[in-house]
């Protein structure tokens, strides 16, 4: 019997929220869904089972729309335990990240993707390009996963 492959989504927006756990669940990924820094840094400080073995966390960098913070860069210490001990591969999707953010992520933490949610290029596609890095990403999870065993 397969094991079930999960991933954790934190995003703020509802809509967003929903429409990402859609695009997971369509890859067989057992969702869980949250909307704030205080749920996702309980999740990621905790050792229950339920709470580890994400193949994938999805990450928005602004959880709270009207401040102007970025507290998702603040929950890269925590996914990057995350990404040690369980293989869990980090994507980061926001509107509000740019080109230091990125460097910051790529550079400092192990994040695997940075998807922006929206582009000045005419032919962006923004859930073709998520559903292509959620593959590679799960390719190379899968792959750790069958080497760990």
């Amino acid at each position: 019997m397969a094991k079930v492959r999960k991933a954790l989504v934190i995003e703020d927006r509802a809509d967003w929220r929903a429409q990402l756990t859609r695009l997971l669940e369509k890859k067989n990924l057992e969702v869980r869904a949250v909307e704030t820094e205080y749920k996702a840094r309980a999740i990621l400080q905790s050792d229950k089972a339920r709470d580890r073995g994400f193949a994938l966390i999805i990450l928005d960098l602004r959880l709270v729309e009207w401040r102007d913070e970025l507290e998702g860069m603040k929950l890269l210490d925590l996914t990057d335990r995350r990404a040690e001990t369980d293989n869990s591969k980090v994507i980061i999707v926001t509107s509000h990240g740019g080109v230091l953010e990125a460097r910051e992520a790529f550079g400092q933490h192990q994040v695997f993707d940075f998807i922006p949610k929206s582009s000045d290029d005419t032919n962006f596609d923004f859930y073709e390009l998520f559903q292509e890095r959620v593959g590679k990403a799960l390719g190379e999870y899968d792959s750790q996963q069958q080497s760990d065993d």
